[in-house]
């Protein structure tokens, strides 16, 4: 379990995870708001960034609507986000105790 001062709030980086893995399957915005649980204006704004990096694509779907795909170039970024997500979690676990981490004697006081 993990700190609560760390879980408040996802960083860029795990939302543009969410979006890249939720985009694999060939989904709509509508989707990928829904299940990232982003808004409609953070969603554009996500999007637009990531379709001008080339790790999404978007195209139409035989029902007309616009569908966004990760791109070959998203999934090797996608694995790589998750192997460093799993590195944070890692350092970032402090065990079943919730035991603080002690500050080496000499940097107490210093911050």
């Amino acid at each position: 379990m993990t700190s609560t001062a760390f879980t408040l709030r996802r960083s860029r980086l795990e939302i543009i995870r969410g979006i890249l893995d939720i985009a694999r399957r060939g989904v709509t915005k509508t989707q990928i708001v829904y299940k990232s649980n982003l808004n409609f204006r953070l969603a554009d704004e996500c999007l637009a960034r990531l379709l001008k990096a080339g790790y999404i694509t978007v195209h139409r779907g035989e029902d007309g609507r616009a569908r966004f795909s990760t791109t070959e170039k998203g999934m090797s970024f996608l694995i790589e986000l998750t192997r460093l997500a799993r590195v944070v979690d890692e350092i970032m676990d402090f065990g079943e105790d919730e035991r603080s981490v002690e500050l080496l004697p000499k940097l107490r006081g210093v911050y």
